[in-house]
C-alpha cells in the first residue's frame, strides 16, 4: 500500500517535468542561449535568442531590446511567423546614434558629459578633452509585447493548466492508493425515547405547617396524569403548584399540615409525561410537618428590670399572623394593688392578697380607671388603648407586631400585657389558619419619674467663692442629651455658659462656669421638665435653686507654730498650710498674706487638707533638707521619685502629687511668695495651681529647710 501511494505521489510530479520540457520554448527564459541571468535578462558576456545588439541610427529602425522589439515608423511589421498579429505602439524613444569610442584609461573615469550633447539634459556640458568618441545612451531594458512570440495571457493559461492537470493526477492517484477490501455497512441507529423520572430532594422534617412539599421530574409531564397518580397519606387537601416547565410540582397544603405528622407522598407509574411515557417506577417520598406558630412578648424601654412608661410592648411569632389577629388577642391591663401595709403596698398572688391580722383584704384598682368591675384574678378589667402595627405594610407576612400604649403608662405602676390565644371558633390562628401555641404574658413595673435631689450649692444659701460650680444630682440615671439642654445657669438674668459634666452614673450634672461671678450677683439654677430620664420618663416639673455670691471678709492667715530638733522651720509650714487651704477652698491669697473672696480661679473649691505629720516628718522634711544642702532643685534626686518616697513611708496609694520651691526666706514672705506663683498658673491650669486644686487629695505634708540654700517640699496624697 506504501508503495503504490509513493507512486501515486509520484505521478504529478513527473507530469509536471515532461509537460515543461515539451513547451520549454513558450516559457519566459527557457530560450536557447545560456546561461538566463533572470526573467528575460541575458546573462553578461552572452546574448539569448531573444535578445538584440542592433541599435539602428536610421529613422524608422527599430531597436532591439531583451523584452522585444520597439518599432519605429512602421507600426504594423511583424515578425514572418506572426501574421496575424496586431501591434499596438507603446512610448517609442528618440533615435539613438551609435559611434565607437575608444576605450578609457584606467585612471579616468566615465562621465556624464562625455556623451553627445543631445543624449543629455546638461547641455552646457562638452566633450571631455582627450576622448575621441562618446559612448551611445542606452535606455533600460523594456517589457514589451513581442507578436514573434506567446502572448503573456498563452503564458498564465499554461501555468493554470499544469497547476489543474498536477491537482487531478494528485486526486486519482490518491484514490487508486485506497484499500480494495469493500467497508461492511449496518443498519442506522435506532434512538428511543427515554422515560421520566422522579425525585425530591431528600425527606423534609419539621415542615413549616404553611410551606408545600416539592417533588422534581426528569422530563415535562403531564400534569393531569401525575396529579390523579397521586396520594398522600394521611389523606391531606392539596393545592398542585406546577412551574412553568412542568418538571417541578410544589405540593402545597390546602390550609395547612397537620401539626407534627409524618405524611407520605407515592406517585404511581401511570403518571405520564407529555409523549405519553410513563415513569419508570413509583416515586415513594416522606415529610414530617413542624410544630404550631408560637410568639414572644417583650417591652421596648427596660432599664434594669423596671421599664419606662413611654414604653412600647412586641410580639413576635414563627410564622405570619394577620394583623386583625393581634388586634383582637393582644392586651395591656393594670394589676389590681392589696392595700398598704406600713406604707408599703403589694401585688396580689394568683389574686389573693397576704393576710392582715388573719384576713386576706381583696385587691383593688386605681379609681381613676372608671370601672366599678372588682378584679379578675388581680387584673384591672380596664385595657389600656393600644395603637398596632405590623412589620409588613401588607399584612401579607407580618410576624413582628408593636403595640404602643395611646398615653403613656403611669408611672410605678404593674401592669400584665397577655395574648389570649382563645378556644373554640375564637381561637386565634395564624395566617395559614393553623392554631397558635399559648402565648406567655409578660409582667412588667413602670419606673418612678425622675426627680431632683439636690442643687450644689443649696437653694438659699450664700457662697465666697466666686467660680462656684453649680450641680444638680437626679434620683436616677438621666438622658444625658435632653437633660443638659434643660439645665440652665443665669447670674442677674444673665445666662452663664461654661463647660457641662456628667458623673456618678449619669445621675449628677455639673456646670462650671466660664467667667467668674461678680460679688453680690444672684445665681439661679434651672432644670425643666423637659429632662428625662434614661426609660423616657420627664421630670415630674421644673427644680429652681437660687443662691447669692457674697464677698469673703478678708481674713488674716496666721502664723505660729512650735519648732523642734527635727523640724526648726515648723511654723513656716504651719503657715503655708494655710495659704495653700485659702486657695484651695476657694479663696485667693493676696500679697499681705489675707484670703480674699475675690478670686481668679478656673478650678472648682475643694475641701480643706489635713497637715500629715506622717509625711512631713519622713517624706517632705527630709527631702526638702538634701535639696538645701546640696543647692538642688528637683523631684528625682538620689534615684528617687515623690511616689517611691511616698511608698517607702507606707503611703503607696494611686492618688499622689508633689509641690518643690526654692523661696528667697524661710519666714513669712517666703512662704506667701510661693502661694501666689501657684495661684498665677490658674489661667493654664498648671501643674502647681492642678496639684492644690485636685479633689482626689485629702492631705499634705510640709517640709521646709534652711543651710546652704531655703527649698520648701509639699507632697499631696490621697
Amino acid at each position: 500500500m506504501r508503495k503504490i501511494a509513493a507512486a501515486a505521489a509520484a505521478i504529478p510530479v513527473i507530469a509536471y517535468v515532461w509537460v515543461r520540457a515539451r513547451f520549454r520554448h513558450l516559457i519566459p527564459g527557457s530560450g536557447n542561449g545560456a546561461g538566463s541571468a533572470g526573467d528575460g535578462v541575458p546573462a553578461p558576456g552572452r546574448a539569448s535568442a531573444s535578445s538584440v545588439t542592433d541599435l539602428r541610427t536610421q529613422g524608422g529602425a527599430s531597436i532591439r531590446t531583451n523584452s522585444g522589439a520597439l518599432r519605429g515608423a512602421s507600426p504594423t511589421s511583424a515578425r514572418s511567423g506572426d501574421r496575424d498579429s496586431v501591434f499596438t505602439p507603446m512610448a517609442v524613444p528618440a533615435p539613438v546614434r551609435t559611434v565607437e569610442r575608444a576605450p578609457l584609461p584606467r585612471d579616468q573615469a566615465f562621465v556624464p558629459s562625455a556623451i553627445e550633447p543631445d543624449l543629455v539634459q546638461n547641455k552646457s556640458q562638452g566633450r571631455i578633452p582627450g576622448l575621441d568618441v562618446a559612448r551611445p545612451f542606452v535606455p533600460p531594458p523594456v517589457r514589451t509585447f513581442d507578436p514573434g512570440r506567446r502572448s503573456d495571457v498563452g503564458y498564465g493559461v499554461l501555468q493554470f493548466s499544469l497547476v489543474t492537470m498536477s491537482v487531478t493526477l494528485l486526486v486519482a492517484a490518491l484514490l487508486l492508493g485506497l484499500p480494495a477490501k469493500p467497508v461492511a455497512g449496518g443498519a442506522p441507529p435506532s434512538f428511543l425515547p427515554t422515560v421520566p423520572e422522579a425525585s425530591t430532594d431528600r425527606s423534609q422534617g419539621d415542615l413549616p405547617l404553611d410551606v408545600a412539599f416539592n417533588l422534581q421530574f426528569s422530563k415535562p409531564m403531564n400534569e393531569a396524569s401525575v396529579e390523579s397518580a397521586l396520594t398522600i397519606s394521611p389523606d391531606a387537601g392539596l393545592k398542585f403548584q406546577w412551574d412553568a416547565t412542568g418538571e417541578n410540582l410544589a405540593l402545597a397544603p390546602a390550609s395547612h399540615w397537620d401539626p407534627f405528622t409524618q405524611y407520605v407522598v407515592v406517585v404511581g407509574t401511570t403518571a405520564t409525561d407529555q409523549q405519553g411515557l410513563g415513569l419508570s417506577s413509583p416515586l415513594s417520598a416522606s415529610f414530617k410537618s413542624g410544630s404550631l406558630t408560637s410568639g414572644q412578648l417583650i417591652a421596648t424601654e427596660v432599664v434594669d428590670s423596671l421599664v419606662s412608661p413611654g414604653t412600647a410592648f412586641q410580639i413576635t411569632f414563627t410564622r405570619p399572623v394577620k394583623l386583625l389577629t393581634v388586634q383582637e388577642h393582644l392586651s395591656v391591663s393594670l394589676m389590681a394593688t392589696c392595700p398598704a401595709v406600713n406604707g408599703v403596698s403589694s401585688l396580689p398572688l394568683n389574686g389573693v392578697c397576704p393576710p392582715v391580722n388573719g384576713v386576706s383584704p381583696q385587691p383593688t384598682c386605681p379609681s381613676d380607671t372608671g370601672s366599678t368591675v372588682p378584679p379578675l384574678n388581680g387584673v384591672c378589667p380596664v385595657q389600656i388603648p393600644l395603637d398596632i402595627v405590623g412589620d409588613d405594610p401588607t399584612d401579607a407576612a407580618s410576624q413582628v407586631f408593636t403595640a404602643t400604649p395611646t398615653n403613656q403608662l403611669e408611672a410605678t405602676s404593674t401592669f400584665v400585657v397577655k395574648f389570649d390565644v382563645g378556644t373554640g371558633h375564637s381561637a386565634a390562628t395564624d395566617a395559614a389558619g393553623a392554631a397558635l401555641l399559648p402565648v406567655a404574658p409578660l409582667q412588667v413595673t413602670t419606673m418612678s419619674a425622675p426627680e431632683v435631689l439636690r442643687f450644689r450649692p443649696q437653694d438659699g444659701s450664700v457662697t465666697y467663692d466666686t467660680n462656684s460650680p453649680i450641680s444638680v444630682r437626679f434620683t436616677t440615671a438621666m438622658d444625658t442629651k435632653s437633660t443638659a439642654a434643660a439645665f440652665t445657669v443665669t447670674a442677674d438674668g444673665v445666662p452663664v455658659s461654661g463647660g457641662k459634666y456628667w458623673s456618678e452614673g449619669n445621675t449628677v450634672l455639673t456646670l462650671t462656669p466660664r467667667t467668674s461671678f461678680k460679688i453680690g450677683a444672684t445665681v439661679v439654677a434651672t432644670v425643666s421638665s423637659s429632662a428625662r430620664a434614661v426609660g423616657g420618663l420627664h421630670l415630674g416639673g421644673t427644680a429652681t435653686a437660687t443662691f447669692r455670691v457674697a464677698a469673703r471678709p478678708p481674713a488674716k492667715i496666721g502664723y505660729g507654730g512650735s519648732p523642734t530638733k527635727s523640724s526648726p522651720w515648723y511654723a513656716s509650714e504651719v503657715y503655708y498650710m494655710a495659704l495653700m487651704n485659702c486657695t484651695r477652698t476657694g479663696g485667693w491669697v493676696t500679697s499681705g498674706g489675707t484670703c480674699s473672696s475675690v478670686t481668679h480661679h478656673t478650678l472648682p473649691a475643694q475641701g480643706r487638707l489635713g497637715l500629715s505629720a506622717g509625711i512631713s516628718n519622713n517624706v517632705s522634711r527630709p527631702y526638702a533638707k538634701y535639696m538645701a544642702d546640696n543647692r538642688l532643685l528637683s523631684h528625682y534626686l538620689r534615684g528617687t521619685t515623690p511616689h517611691t518616697r511616698l511608698c517607702r513611708a507606707g503611703y503607696c496609694g494611686a492618688s499622689w502629687g508633689e509641690n518643690i520651691a526654692s523661696p528667697s526666706s524661710y519666714g513669712r514672705g517666703g512662704m506667701i511668695s510661693i502661694e501666689i506663683f501657684y495661684q498665677n498658673e490658674y489661667w493654664c491650669r498648671c501643674e502647681h495651681y492642678a496639684n492644690i486644686m485636685n479633689g482626689h487629695f485629702s492631705v499634705a505634708g510640709v517640709g521646709v529647710w534652711f543651710s546652704n540654700s531655703v527649698r520648701v517640699a509639699i507632697d499631696f496624697y490621697g
